[in-house]
């Protein structure tokens, strides 16, 4: 595998992040209405909440990132094992 291929992959895992958090977004909308109006969860829970994951959202990030860079670093080791 070289560098252009592991250059593709990322942008394509990329991509399909960013269709997953708008996947999300969707989702999220449907569940807020129903955390307040059907379980009474007050919407100052829910920002909270919100504000919570957002801070951890750039380090998860981070770490899917590295995971990503180390598991190209498998593959490269297991193609030149090959």
């Amino acid at each position: 595998m070289n560098l252009t291929t592991i250059y593709n992959a990322k942008i394509k895992i990329n991509f399909c992040k960013d269709y997953t958090l708008l996947k999300k977004r969707v989702v999220m909308k449907k569940t807020y209405r129903i955390l307040t109006e059907k379980l009474k969860i007050s919407p100052e829970v829910l920002d909270i909440v919100d504000k919570a994951e957002s801070a951890l959202k750039e380090r998860f990030y981070e770490i899917d990132d590295i995971k990503e860079y180390n598991q190209y670093k498998v593959l490269k080791l297991s193609e030149s094992a090959a």
